[in-house]
């Protein structure tokens, strides 16, 4: 699996109808940034008596790490940091997991696949994969709420007074 690989290339190596590439970005999204605790939870909670062997053992990968100038200026290489990548294959009629992740942890990556496959069993299915996904989308707006107001009370009004003319 290429580190740089769309979503829209992962949707079509992993079976996925395109109408559900919006919704596993994000859970994508929320996966990568919960913690392993959260992950071994889900992972225990909705899927972990299901058979599963690696199609790509987790390896420890560079990846370069490119920015833009203000957002929107032109690309820039900020430098290179590791990241862990795996594929699995979950279940009886085999679904493939993937995970490529900023970090050294390998259980994280292989927990991240194993969710990936479960919530594609989920979304075939017709099920909801939201239970899933709920208790660390709300654990990481909680904290996204935490930074903000800590923000907001450091934040300071200046204002300038005109001398009398």
């Amino acid at each position: 699996m290429d580190a740089n690989l769309s979503a829209d290339a992962t949707a079509h190596h992993a079976n996925v109808p395109h109408e559900h590439v919006n919704l596993r970005r994000e859970w994508f999204s929320i996966l990568c940034l919960a913690s392993e605790s959260e992950l071994q939870a889900a992972w225990e909670r909705y899927g972990g008596d299901q058979p599963w062997r690696y199609l790509r053992a987790p390896e420890i990968v560079l990846v370069m790490v490119s920015a833009r100038a203000g957002g929107d200026g032109q690309t820039f290489h900020v430098g290179e940091a590791p990241a862990v990548r795996c594929v699995v294959e979950l279940g009886i009629a085999p679904v493939l997991g993937y995970a490529c992740v900023v970090g050294r942890s390998i259980r994280k990556a292989v927990l991240i696949a194993l969710l990936d496959a479960r919530l594609q069993q989920l979304v075939a299915s017709g099920q909801d994969c939201q239970p899933v996904l709920a208790p660390m989308r709300l654990r990481q707006r909680k904290q996204d709420e935490a930074v903000v107001a800590e923000a907001a009370s450091t934040k300071v009004d200046f204002f300038t007074m005109v001398r009398g003319e």
